[in-house]
């Protein structure tokens, strides 16, 4: 595309004054219009050359394919020009609307045979798969009175990962910590699943029913068994997408908070031994990831993880749990992280308890942060708001109570303490398995 270039602006300007003044000065029309047609014709006759001029140009990406969330990384671009002449370029990058860069647009000269190499910063803070476009240029004519603007094709894809996918430590359980766990019911050995280990002579407190009587009858002492449990096993996390994981805490949503937690219980659960599955589902089951214990399985969760957002449906709870009662036929913790309501209580109960037939469970619940907020402003909008949220609070309050009296582990987090009581409460469960 040609488009008008400056010296034509001022071309016009002069050309303006120049006719004002012949008018003025009573000069005759033929030199009003002779002067107004030559100028036209210098006009097209530079088009005419700029249109002909074969725009030869070739240009070539050199950048990081995976980059981090919030970091600084360059891309370097590599533009060729088989224009025989030297040009005057006006370059800008169009880059994904979620980056920001300081360094866009720029200007550079460009010889003919000639490569300009560019390298400018650039930052994406958000996370997902991220297409640049084209790389736009414009250059003038000789006589600057005209102007072409391309669109060179440079497409590309860069993968932001998030921030806390890169942050983990080589062990997965340094700097915990234990805060307040909130409510974390016991969950019982499972019996009858061991394989017979040993025989040992019978302390006080071990159960009768762990006697061996024709051992005990054949050496006249008591004996007990002793069994080897199978500690690791699969762990699923279901993670809830929905629109209620929107909500935004610290500038960033809910959903987030609940990937960084899931990816740091990944990494705990790979590290202890388990196996490690996943499911994503709002109002229907969005992904799943067999369990596996493989040297790649953090890798290929976060892979799974990275691009996802939380979507505008309400969660299916029912499809996605019978979801995983189809796919995992193996006994595992089941761990469901989610934003519960007031009316959620009477749908999930029998859902839990379909699912604690077959599998341990952990329910997470991320308490929004609005619900611990308050109005302080000395007005009646002010007064209804919080009358508001105390009726909802005490409801909440209610349907959490009735979930607790399930025979599962419940945990309560507010999203800054989701992490560290996520951990806690999966370490937690696995010490009473060795126990």
């Amino acid at each position: 595309m040609i488009i008008p270039a400056r010296n034509q602006w001022y071309g016009w300007t002069g050309l303006a004054l120049s006719q004002t003044l012949l008018i003025w000065t009573d000069a005759p029309p033929a030199l009003t219009w002779g002067l107004l047609a030559a100028w036209l014709a210098l006009l097209l006759v530079s088009a005419m050359l700029l249109y002909s001029e074969k725009p030869a140009f070739t240009v070539r990406r050199d950048y990081g394919a995976v980059q981090q969330s919030g970091q600084r990384f360059t891309m370097q671009l590599a533009l060729h020009s088989a224009v025989p002449r030297r040009l005057e370029l006006h370059l800008f990058d169009h880059y994904p609307p979620q980056a920001e860069s300081s360094a866009m647009p720029q200007q550079a000269q460009l010889g003919a045979n000639e490569t300009l190499e560019i390298a400018y910063p650039l930052t994406i803070h958000a996370r997902g798969r991220f297409q640049f476009g084209a790389l736009q240029l414009r250059y003038p004519d000789r006589l600057n009175l005209w102007q072409r603007d391309l669109a060179l094709p440079a497409p590309a894809e860069v993968r932001v990962y998030p921030r806390f996918a890169h942050d983990h430590a080589d062990s997965a359980f340094a700097g915990i910590r234990t805060p307040q766990l909130g409510h974390v019911h016991p969950l019982y050995k499972r019996g009858g699943n061991g394989d017979f280990s040993h025989l040992r002579d019978y302390l006080d407190g071990d159960s009768i029913n762990r006697l061996d009587h024709k051992a005990s009858a054949r050496l006249g002492k008591w004996l007990v068994r002793e069994y080897d449990y199978e500690h690791e096993q699969p762990v699923i996390l279901m993670l809830d997408a929905s629109r209620r994981m929107q909500t935004r805490y610290q500038g960033q949503a809910l959903f987030d908070e609940q990937l960084a937690a899931a990816t740091r219980l990944a990494r705990a659960a790979l590290k202890s031994g388990d196996e490690i599955g996943l499911q994503l589902f709002s109002d229907t089951p969005k992904s799943w990831l067999p369990a596996a214990r493989q040297g790649g399985q953090y890798r290929r969760l976060v892979e799974t993880l990275f691009d996802r957002h939380a979507d505008n449906k309400p969660p299916d709870y029912a499809a996605a749990i019978h979801d995983v009662w189809c796919r995992e036929r193996r006994r595992a913790l089941i761990i469901l992280m989610t934003v519960l309501e007031p009316g959620d209580a009477a749908t999930l109960r029998p859902l839990l308890r379909l699912l604690q037939k077959r599998h341990h469970l952990m329910l997470v619940n991320i308490r929004p942060p609005w619900l611990d907020g308050s109005n302080d402003k000395d007005n009646r909008d002010a007064a209804l708001e919080n009358a508001a949220r105390d009726v909802y609070a005490n409801t909440f309050a209610t349907n959490e109570a009735r979930l607790k009296q399930e025979k599962l582990i419940f945990v309560t987090a507010r999203p800054e303490t989701l992490r560290p009581q996520l951990i806690n409460a999966y370490l937690a469960y696995k010490k009473h398995l060795r126990h």
